[in-house]
């Protein structure tokens, strides 16, 4: 038998004004064995996450005729909206069980089984436009309040064997999952119940009265998803060079969603909405090791996603009757072990999703969405990591990527527009040099090219590059001490974007001291 016992505990600031993060959690695993072939884990897992919601700041003012624009400039700690009024947090509560038993050295089973509650509740007042003159923007408000329980178990069987000259190893399985998710969320309403309040750019960190209330398109529903898997998968190898994968799963996705709205519903409109999607996703693989250091390998799988959505909660009557999307990925890579200490890898890829929504009359706004979009991803990964010699080690990756829309999706998101948040170039190099067997320093260096902050691409994030630091010092040769600064020149940039203007900026100079201790 054994016990183990994590816990984490926060409790800080940020650069961001008004904006602070608590969050605790215990986590006590136990692990048993019953004889030499059974293994049972047990776990519990509580955790709750506090903070302020913070949605970044707005971008500048676009006028007409001008293509794109940038974020706001704005100081970094800058506040848009009223933090007070902005909590969200999370509590987690879940039981884990694994069960591994082993009938012989070519044949085991295995279990996981999760039970899982989540209260989620989030609420934010956040930035909107800002106007021509660039001195005032709008905010807006709203809190949405979720209720998720969650069960899943998968089993495993692992067979190995041998037909002739060709090794097996087959892996079968079957999943279950049942989901029950309540949402509620309300619209904030500020002074003689406007939906918006305009406030100076340079006093954004307001403190604003609010009401809270449920308009028309304001969700109130409760979504029950069921999924009932099975899935095969065969590595065969046909030579010691040569390795096939051969796989498919099939999901029986049933998606029912309950519309509780109340206000402004039209009298007998449907409310009870029950999809069942039933999807084969194939999976093929090629590994060819040429020498015995290096492989290349091809790789090419089916997925989806239904029309429930990300949450499973998005039926409505204008989704219910579509097909879910579709995500096909392609790849092709290499891997080479110059040296037991240094190796290199590259691939490139290809990511199709088909059945995006789109207008049905991309000049029209009212007219229907059908699901006619394509999307593409394609793109180049190279990476290394090694050690130069026995003071010097690094870990250096790059990838090119051109994400695009397929088709016109409206009048705004057309055909060659890229996707949001996607740099063409991105690229990341860490070095470690041991000064003394005790003493090591680092340095690392992140660059993200350009990026857009929406699909309508007329928000751009400017690109940058990083500069990170560490010194590692071993006080004891139980005891290490590590410094570590994030943004060592105090770079301005930008992280991602939720919406065209709702940017978030990159922090500071920030430095973190931590210290491990082994026993």
């Amino acid at each position: 038998m054994a016990v183990r016992i994590i816990g984490v505990y926060q409790d800080s600031g940020s650069y961001r004004d008004g904006v602070n993060y608590e969050r605790w959690g215990v986590n006590p695993t136990g692990s048993f064995r019953l004889g030499d072939a059974t293994e049972v884990q047990i776990g519990y897992e509580h955790f709750e996450d506090n903070r302020i919601a913070d949605r970044g700041v707005p971008a500048q003012f676009r006028g007409a005729g001008l293509a794109v624009t940038k974020p706001l400039k704005t100081p970094r700690g800058q506040f848009f909206g009223d933090p007070s009024n902005s909590p969200t947090w999370t509590d987690t509560d879940a039981a884990n069980i694994f069960i591994e038993h082993r009938f012989s050295g070519n044949v085991s089973i295995r279990n996981r089984t999760r039970w899982a509650n989540y209260d989620k509740f989030y609420q934010n007042v956040f930035p909107g436009e800002v106007n021509a003159a660039q001195t005032t923007v709008s905010l807006s408000a709203y809190n949405n309040a979720m209720e998720r329980k969650n069960f899943i178990s998968q089993t495993d069987l692992t067979l190995t064997f041998n037909t002739g000259t060709i090794e097996h190893l087959v892996l079968a399985g079957a999943e279950y999952g049942h989901q029950i998710t309540d949402n509620r969320r309300f619209e904030g309403r500020f002074a003689g119940n406007a939906a918006s309040v305009t406030v100076p750019i340079s006093a954004s960190n307001v403190r604003l009265p609010l009401t809270w209330t449920q308009t028309a398109s304001s969700g109130d529903n409760k979504g029950v998803a069921t999924v009932k898997a099975g899935y095969v998968q065969d590595q065969i190898g046909l030579t010691e060079a040569l390795k096939l994968v051969l796989g498919v799963r099939y999901e029986d996705f049933r998606t029912r969603v309950t519309d509780r709205r109340v206000v402004g519903f039209p009298a007998g409109q449907q409310r009870q909405f029950d999809v069942t999607d039933t999807l084969w996703s194939p999976r093929v693989g090629v590994i060819w090791k040429p020498v015995q250091n290096a492989s290349i390998y091809a790789g090419y799988s089916k997925t989806y996603q239904p029309r429930g959505g990300d949450q499973l909660t998005s039926l409505s009557i204008s989704n219910q009757n579509l097909d879910p999307e579709t995500f096909q990925n392609y790849e092709l890579g290499a891997k080479w072990d110059i040296n037991p200490s240094f190796n290199v890898t590259a691939a490139v890829f290809q990511l199709d999703r088909d059945n995006v929504l789109a207008l049905s009359d991309p000049s029209n706004a009212a007219s229907p969405t059908v699901p006619i979009g394509k999307q593409r991803t394609r793109g180049v990964e190279l990476s290394a990591a090694g050690e130069l010699n026995e003071q010097l080690s690094f870990v250096a990756a790059y990838t090119l990527s051109n994400g695009e829309f397929l088709d016109n999706v409206s009048g705004t998101v057309r055909a060659g527009n890229n996707l949001p948040n996607m740099p063409k170039h991105s690229a990341s190099l860490w070095s470690r040099y041991e000064v003394t067997p005790k003493l090591g320093v680092a340095l690392g260096a992140i660059y993200q090219g350009k990026r857009y902050a929406s699909t309508d691409n007329l928000v751009v994030m400017p690109g940058f590059t990083r500069l990170d630091a560490a010194v590692f010092y071993d006080v004891t040769d139980q005891i290490t001490a590590q410094v570590n600064v994030e943004n060592l020149l105090d770079k301005r940039y930008f992280l991602y974007a939720n919406s065209n203007n709702n940017i978030t900026p990159g922090s500071p100079t920030a430095v973190k001291v931590g210290l491990t201790a082994r026993f």
